[in-house]
């Protein structure tokens, strides 16, 4: 158990998460290359002041399983695209991106069947977004 923690913690630092704007974030790799699902690579999470926690944000279903999406030091840019209720007070929402990478994927395969070692969530920083 200790072992996989170290190693979660490990990947966790072979990927950087910085915020570009409101509900956009881009994606890099630290140092080798790093391997993301085709589908729900990304997620986002938006906080619920009611039961004080995250909860995931409803987003598009995915299409046919694809090639896992090989993320370099240049990266890659994700925007929120999900749908947010209503928001209590003032059109306001606190938005996290959640990124699932790995290392050492086989290329030209789904994720799923690609043998990925060192598969972990990161979670990207707080974000407000406003509803327009």
């Amino acid at each position: 158990m200790m072992l996989l923690l170290l190693s979660s913690l490990a990947l966790a630092n072979s990927v950087k998460i910085e915020a570009e704007g409101p509900g956009v974030v881009r994606v890099r790799a630290t140092e080798a290359t790093l391997y993301m699902p085709a589908c729900a690579g990304v997620s986002w999470e938006r906080f619920d002041r009611k039961s004080g926690e995250f909860v995931p944000v409803s987003n598009a279903p995915c299409g046919p399983m694809a090639p896992a999406i090989q993320v370099d030091i240049q990266g890659i840019k994700v925007e929120l695209s999900g749908l947010l209720p209503n928001a209590e007070q003032g059109g306001a929402h606190v938005v996290r991106a959640v990124v699932v990478v790995a290392e050492k994927c086989s290329e030209n395969k789904p994720f799923p069947l690609a043998e990925c070692e060192g598969v972990a969530r990161v979670f990207g920083p707080n974000q407000t977004v406003y509803m327009r």
